[in-house]
């Protein structure tokens, strides 16, 4: 298992969403550690953030997750390719990821 280092800000947010955490999957399914949640909002993150990049079609969203999630090298590096070749996003679409995802950084 790999180690992540995470700001003090970024861990104090996690720590405040689990409370939503605890009510939407129970005690029964609560991750116990702060690694088991971190692990389980980067997995959720991943996801999402996968679906910001490929056309807003329900089941093709729901066929990539399903394939990035067994086998998540292969579909990064499709994605990739076609977006650098401007074939699957246009360019407002890219700007307005870009414009979210930097939000984060």
């Amino acid at each position: 298992m790999l180690r992540v280092e995470l700001s003090e800000e970024t861990m104090k947010k996690l720590r405040a969403f689990t409370k939503i955490m605890e009510v939407i999957l129970g005690p029964e399914d609560m991750p116990e550690t702060d690694a088991e949640r971190t692990a389980l909002v980067v997995s959720i993150g991943l996801e999402r953030m996968l679906q910001d990049v490929l056309p807003k079609e329900e089941m093709l969203l729901r066929t990539m997750t399903q394939m990035f999630n067994r086998n998540p090298e292969f579909v990064c590096e499709f994605i990739s390719d076609t977006i650098r070749q401007g074939e699957k996003m246009e360019k407002e679409q890219a700007d307005e990821v870009r414009k979210h995802w930097r939000l984060y950084t």
